[in-house]
């Protein structure tokens, strides 16, 4: 009878103990969600192409192929070809490029094709000629506005690349006297900013 009542009474205190060492106690964390300005602009990788003699994957090709290519000139318009970001603001995209003329890189003709004889332009934005972005950042395109209301985020520009009509003469230049293909290269470089 003693173990029976020990064993009540050690199991009394066990279950007293158990209880007292349940108790909860809380901390608090406090969780702040910041928000801060940011600029982005990429190029998108993909650009369409016939994937023809001399055409660079990546790249922008305008591709003189008939007649009426050399006598109206060829254009080429890449519908999501810019991604923009901006939050916080509005944003104004910038292009520039390293020199006022495109440079030989296949071929026996010039060594340069005038920069007056291809042009950019952004979305509905003013048509720019290769030459007059040479050292300088032309701005081109104005999008959302000032301040936080301007912001925009992922979205798509769309541009359009122009080869110019060419002459028999600026043809035997460009070919050269074997009239061999040729292509001429620039590299175009887009920039964000705020407005």
């Amino acid at each position: 009878m003693k173990k029976i009542i020990l064993s009540f009474a050690l199991a009394i205190i066990t279950t007293a103990g158990i209880q007292a060492q349940t108790s909860t106690t809380t901390a608090d964390v406090k969780v702040n969600v910041i928000l801060r300005p940011t600029l982005s602009i990429e190029v998108n990788p993909n650009i369409p192409n016939d994937g023809g003699e001399l055409e660079e994957s990546g790249a922008v090709n305008l591709v003189y192929k008939n007649a009426n290519d050399y006598a109206n000139g060829i254009t080429k318009t890449i519908p999501s070809h810019l991604k923009v970001s901006s939050i916080g603001s509005g944003y104004k995209v910038h292009a520039q490029v390293a020199n006022q003329n495109l440079n030989r890189s296949v071929g026996e003709g010039a060594e340069t094709m005038s920069g007056e004889l291809v042009k950019v332009r952004i979305n509905d934005g003013q048509e720019r000629k290769i030459s007059e972005l040479n050292g300088k950042q032309e701005m081109y395109y104005n999008g959302g506005g000032n301040g936080s209301s301007g912001s925009v985020l992922n979205q798509e520009l769309a541009v359009t690349y122009r080869a110019e009509q060419l002459n028999t003469e600026q043809i035997a230049n460009l070919m050269g006297p074997n009239g061999a293909a040729a292509r001429y290269t620039t590299t175009v470089t887009y920039t964000i900013t705020t407005p």
